[in-house]
């Protein structure tokens, strides 16, 4: 069974979705709650521990992307789907980085959110097809503007080794690993290690 939490503000298109996701028994989607604003899904995602939530990312008092970064803050496992209706590549970015693991337009969510659950159950992410390849874009356009040293220092921070073990294995200070951890996190307009860690995995340098 996969358990999922469904969050938009508009009662005929979660029901819409509900129907569509209960529609397909092989699936074995279990529908634990539904929410109108981001606050009752950050409750729900709390209190059910779902397996998969499904955010609208435009909501009333806690928007999708807010949402995300709650559940980031609070370490919860359930994996975030965002349905948005704008093709925004900043928005999906942002999303990425902050650790959705599916990003659906909603003119395609009828067709593409059973796809996107099963990948995300599967381990894998999903993101609407029309929206890869300009992804993939933008971030290889961030990522040249590290340097050499920089994505080496990027991907062992990502596999988790702390700042002196870097420096051992590259033969340098632990000072200057810090240095560039700190000029890494700039250039990216990241703030914390984890989101680090995510960024890496997205752009796939962790293989």
């Amino acid at each position: 069974m996969i358990n999922v939490v469904i969050a938009d503000d508009h009662c005929l298109f979660r029901d819409g979705l509900k129907s569509l996701l209960l529609s397909d028994k092989d699936l074995g989607i279990v529908i634990l709650g539904e929410a109108q604003n981001g606050q009752e899904a950050l409750s729900l995602i709390e209190e059910k521990a779902p397996d998969i939530a499904v955010v609208d990312i435009s909501m009333p008092i806690l928007n999708g992307i807010e949402v995300i970064k709650s559940v980031n803050e609070k370490e919860l496992a359930t994996k975030i789907v965002i349905l948005t209706m704008h093709n925004d590549q900043k928005q999906l970015k942002l999303c990425l980085k902050l650790g959705a693991y599916g990003y659906v337009l909603k003119d395609n969510a009828f067709e593409e959110l059973k796809h996107a659950i099963q990948n995300i159950t599967n381990g894998k992410k999903y993101i609407t097809p029309s929206l890869i390849f300009e992804t993939i874009d933008l971030y290889e356009d961030e990522v040249s503007i590290l340097t050499n040293r920089e994505k080496e220092i990027l991907v062992l921070i990502a596999k988790g080794l702390s700042s002196r073990k870097i420096a051992q294995l590259l033969y340098i200070s632990i000072k200057t690993v810090e240095t560039h951890r700190t000029k890494i996190m700039k250039k990216l307009d990241v703030h914390k290690t984890s989101e680090l860690v995510r960024y890496a995995i997205n752009m796939g340098l962790t293989k």
